[in-house]
């Protein structure tokens, strides 16, 4: 989500005394453990939404580090970044710590719209099926695409926690 260069995971968590839960779920999703695993589900999905089947345009795909799909509407262009969908979430794991059958590749409209119109399942280490409440503002998004001029689109009621309260 952040145009930010990325920072290695373990710096990070060195920054914050080897404190998981202090670390949000946006600083994870801007290291380069996650821009890795993100770049391996986009090659292995060849860089197309899931859902709407749209292909990105390689010639002019990549800018500052996001992945974009190119949409013509009434005349004029614009992009739509490429995201890295988590099918469920487990409690104390990071976001690149899933196996990729449980990331599938999707384009930012594509993505809200699943969020709007399904709950992610959240499971404990165990794997046992945990009720957390979505935030009510971006369904569990954390950020909305329309907005992405102010602040990367982060939601301003969940902080791109995605989540009623933070999960810790």
């Amino acid at each position: 989500m952040s145009k930010e260069t990325p920072v290695d995971y373990h710096e990070l968590l060195d920054r914050n005394l080897g404190d998981l839960s202090s670390i949000s779920y946006v600083e994870l999703l801007n290291t380069t453990q996650w821009f890795d695993k993100r770049q391996e589900i986009f090659l292995r999905d060849n860089f197309t939404c899931q859902m709407c089947d749209k292909l990105i345009d390689n010639s002019k795909h990549r800018f500052l580090g996001w992945t974009s799909i190119r949409v013509d509407s009434l005349g004029e262009t614009c992009w739509i970044p490429l995201q890295v969908h988590h099918a469920y979430y487990i409690l104390h794991t990071v976001p690149w710590d899933y196996p990729n059958d449980a990331l599938v590749t999707i384009c930012a409209t594509c993505h809200q719209d699943y969020h709007n119109k399904n709950k992610v399942p959240v499971y404990n280490e165990d794997g046992v099926a945990v009720e957390v409440e979505t935030c009510k503002r971006c369904n569990g998004s954390g950020w909305f695409f329309e907005y992405r001029h102010v602040q990367d689109g982060l939601c301003f009621e969940c902080h791109g926690e995605r989540f009623s309260r933070r999960l810790k």
